[in-house]
């Protein structure tokens, strides 16, 4: 479905598929500034634009925009992106969820490569990022930015056009290889989508959006860009957000308003805005909570050694990415999570089989030889790959601490879900980053109040977990919430894609019910959520946007 691996979500343990998807490799409105050159240059003709005439309007877009789309490339995955200017200097305009979590990227053209680019700031809410500036001698200095137009002026029926990279190529950003195209696709204006609480305007079409795809731009037959791509709703038609509201977004980077997203180093050597340590803690909440530790990616060849350890049983493995190989799985895995699976088999009938990961128990031999002691591994990490480390703490309730220590330094990208005290008639907004996609919400109701909550986003698919006083946060509850008496809201039909969390929740005791809400997707992104008044279940009234 994606670009990225979805195992960065501690949300995973739902186990739910999203129908909506942010499309990559293999894989709230915000007032522009003033800074924009590209917001103000014209929408048709002139410089940074491309001036379409006649007929073959695909291949006239595609001479035109030779020297001006890019093939993005970090350690989790691809995309693509659009050379933009500001100020007079020249970035890389893309979608956020092709760069998160790495606070870099190597930018192919053609057969001219730049790597380490740094990721100047991303939007959440409008899933756009911009990359650079540019140095005026990147790709021979012959690249040549785009105009940006608003995306207004198209009615159902006209014709699109989507100019991407493909997702396939081994290694589109090595100097080896100078036979990396664009490909395009064409289609029609299917309607225009509004989604008025976030302002924001998104174009539908029938073109093709595939793997490696996402923040190319849309045309249209006037050699315009009218929009940004990044969305398919389940491979059936694709969504592009409008030029307008992209270069909101973009305008906002320049500008200093970006969301404040900690990004970490592509490879060793960059810049981080996160703090790298050969030894540390994760912090781990409950039995659905997972610890998440990232070694960056090398030019070299390295021996990593890692350990972990902890008072409570654990699971323990990794794996490299980009190439998502596994690198260990500790022996005590499989035997946890086959006493999870015994323990919900006996509660909820079945098989235990049923509730196991087979990954974990079916290695290979190398793999399971990377442990040299208990919860102790070394292994090597090859060129050009970095190394994800998982753990959790499955048959534990409540929070837990897992020590850890590596040769390499290594940055825990896992922090505690943020905690807020909510009561009816409120709203909060939240940015959920691919490595922490969870906000833990507390909301003390009387047995017989109905409350509505409500999850929604743009563009991430949001769902919720109410898990009453007197229910333990057990590995029943983070797989399957609603036998193990709580309640999973998830998908209502409301939302652009369908997806947005809504339902009325009737409390059947009193106390303190915790509420885990955030998105399941795996990706950076933003959502609301409220906790609306009711004086019964058919009479609710959401709280007004702040």
């Amino acid at each position: 479905m994606s670009h990225m691996t979805t195992s960065l979500s501690p949300f995973r343990s739902l186990a739910l598929l999203a129908a909506v998807a942010l499309v990559g490799c293999s894989d709230g409105a915000i007032k522009a500034g003033s800074g924009s050159t590209a917001a103000a240059a014209p929408e048709t003709g002139g410089a940074g634009a491309c001036s379409v005439t006649g007929s073959g309007v695909a291949k006239q877009l595609l001479k035109c925009t030779d020297r001006s789309i890019v093939y993005i490339e970090n350690h989790i995955g691809t995309g693509t992106g659009v050379l933009v200017e500001f100020d007079k200097k020249t970035y890389v305009l893309t979608n956020a969820h092709v760069v998160d979590p790495a606070g870099f990227a190597d930018l192919a053209l053609g057969g001219d490569v730049e790597k380490s680019i740094p990721v100047l700031g991303a939007v959440a809410l409008a899933d756009i990022a911009l990359l650079g500036p540019l140095k005026a001698s990147a790709f021979d200095g012959t690249a040549k930015a785009l105009t940006v137009s608003k995306g207004d002026g198209l009615d159902r029926g006209d014709e699109v056009y989507l100019v991407g990279y493909p997702g396939e190529s081994d290694d589109p950003t090595s100097e080896d290889d100078a036979d990396l195209e664009t490909t395009i696709t064409s289609g029609i204006v299917s309607r225009s989508r509004e989604v008025k609480e976030f302002g924001q305007r998104f174009i539908q079409t029938d073109a093709s959006i595939s793997g490696g795809q996402s923040g190319g731009p849309l045309f249209d037959a006037k050699g315009r860009i009218v929009g940004i791509s990044g969305l398919s709703f389940a491979e059936e038609f694709a969504l592009a957000l409008s030029g307008e509201d992209v270069m909101e977004a973009a305008d906002a980077i320049i500008e200093g308003d970006a969301d404040k997203v900690e990004l970490v180093p592509d490879r060793v050597g960059d810049r981080s805005e996160m703090a790298a340590a050969t030894s540390g803690k994760i912090e781990l909440d409950g039995s659905g909570d997972v610890g998440v530790l990232y070694v960056p990616r090398s030019d070299r060849k390295r021996t990593l050694e890692l350990s972990f350890t902890s008072s409570v049983r654990f699971v323990a493995y990794g794996d490299f990415e980009p190439s998502f190989e596994p690198a260990f799985v500790s022996a005590e895995a499989s035997a946890v999570q086959n006493e999870v699976g015994t323990q919900m088999a006996a509660r909820t009938g079945g098989s235990a089989t049923d509730f196991v990961d087979p990954s974990l128990n079916d290695v290979e031999p190398s793999v399971r030889a990377a442990e040299v002691g208990p919860n102790s591994f070394r292994f090597d990490i090859p060129a050009d790959e970095a190394v994800y480390a998982y753990v959790g703490t499955p048959l534990t309730a409540g929070a837990s601490t897992v020590e850890w220590a590596s040769s390499e330094k290594a940055y825990v990208m896992s922090p505690p879900a943020e905690q807020h005290t909510m009561k009816p008639g409120e709203t909060i907004d939240r940015v959920a980053t691919s490595y922490q996609q969870l906000t833990d919400v507390s909301v003390t109701l009387e047995a017989g109040d109905s409350v509505e909550l409500y999850a929604r986003s743009p563009q991430s698919d949001v769902a919720i977990i109410v898990i009453p006083p007197s229910v333990a946060a057990d590995p029943l509850v983070a797989v399957d919430p609603d036998t193990a008496g709580g309640k999973l809201i998830d998908d209502s039909g409301k939302g652009l894609y369908d997806s947005d969390a809504q339902e009325v929740f009737t409390a059947k005791e009193s106390g303190v019910h915790r509420i885990r809400v955030g998105i399941i997707d795996g990706y950076l992104g933003a959502f609301r959520f409220s906790v609306g008044t009711c004086r019964g279940e058919d009479d609710c009234t959401t709280p007004s946007v702040r």
